[in-house]
């Protein structure tokens, strides 16, 4: 394995494996292709999270395996045909490489808090961005925006490329989109556990007339001689289980 470099970015929590690549070649002053092939790197199959060129990439950047892998993680790793390996879940492939790549502006933005150089070096892409269902910042509880739409796969990883053209824009908020207004259904003082997804009392309220419908239509219909209607109990499924 290859000495660690001198010059090499601290991995950011969730980053992906092509964001710190771009970021590691940008420390150190050239362009990602460029960097490598400088260390027989191949980057197709970098950009194909294969175990024997991302441990290098670990070694020069002076990070643990343990590290690595769970950078690896929250890129996802080809496993089968169409299917792939995110966070030790098996997802099809279309449900985290597509054209668009998306991401939080202000997350962008606070990767450079303390930095007045290239963006390129400090701006990181995560990995729970790339999850197609995902819309949300999980930090900032704000809508994704597209960052880039690029067809080609190679220049679509090539986050530093990428980075380059569309940082100004990023710094200056140009990219930002209005916060949605809050949901009608919360304007009752409710408020929503988003470990769980679930409201503190509005969810209680609602669980408890529905029970209430459910079981008067039951003694209705029981009055005329039909079958009664269940009360119906809606059970949510735990977060560790989603």
């Amino acid at each position: 394995m290859p000495q660690a470099l001198a010059l090499r970015a601290a991995p950011v929590p969730r980053e992906t494996v092509h964001s710190f690549l771009g970021r590691m070649a940008a420390m150190n002053g050239i362009d990602t292709s460029s960097f490598a092939r400088d260390f027989n790197l191949p980057f197709r199959s970098l950009l194909r999270v294969k175990e024997e060129t991302t441990s290098v990439l670990g070694a020069l950047a002076g990070i643990s395996l343990e590290r690595m892998e769970e950078m690896v993680s929250w890129t996802g790793r080809p496993s089968t045909q169409g299917r792939m390996t995110y966070r030790r879940e098996g997802h099809a492939v279309r449900a985290l490489r597509v054209p668009e790549i998306r991401g939080y502006p202000q997350c962008l933005r606070e990767d450079m808090d303390g930095h007045d150089d290239r963006p390129e070096k400090w701006m990181a892409l995560r990995g729970d961005w790339l999850l197609r269902d995902v819309r949300v910042c999980f930090r900032h509880r704000h809508p994704l925006v597209d960052l880039w739409t690029e067809m080609a796969t190679v220049e679509r990883y090539d986050v530093q490329r990428q980075m380059k053209k569309i940082a100004p824009a990023i710094l200056a908020g140009e990219l930002d989109r209005p916060e949605p207004p809050p949901s009608p259904r919360m304007t009752d003082g409710s408020k929503v556990d988003f470990a769980t997804d679930r409201t503190t009392h509005g969810w209680q309220r609602f669980q408890s007339g529905l029970s209430q419908r459910y079981a008067a239509s039951s003694v209705e219909n029981s009055c005329e001689g039909s079958l009664p209607i269940p009360v119906i109990q809606i059970r949510w499924l735990p977060a560790s289980r989603c």
